[in-house]
């Protein structure tokens, strides 16, 4: 039988694996930059009440609906501070105006 049998599958030599260095990675991840799969991607907390999304990101109810509310109110506090701010300076404009027509 020929030696094409033998040889035949995904098998690299020595040469190949010395050209293609060897199947060692030049970065190593580290335990720190992933998470373990029962903690919650916001929190970094054991999950309680887990939450699965479509993607496949683990989520713990409550520490979504916190950052809901968090995210809910900072929203209202940057949209008060742009209308005080517009109403503010559109009455110092007001009020600069009406100092240059009085005598």
């Amino acid at each position: 039988m020929p030696r094409h049998s033998k040889r035949d599958g995904a098998v690299f030599g020595g040469e190949e694996l010395r050209r293609g260095g060897g199947g060692l990675d030049k970065v190593r991840v580290s335990e720190w930059s992933t998470r373990r799969f029962d903690v919650c991607a916001l929190s970094l907390q054991k999950c309680r009440v887990p939450v699965v999304t479509a993607r496949g990101v683990l989520y713990d109810k409550q520490s979504v609906l916190e950052y809901i509310v968090q995210q809910r109110a900072a929203r209202r506090s940057q949209q008060r501070h742009q209308t005080h701010d517009s109403n503010s300076s559109s009455n110092n404009n007001c009020e600069h105006l009406s100092n240059n027509l009085l005598p």
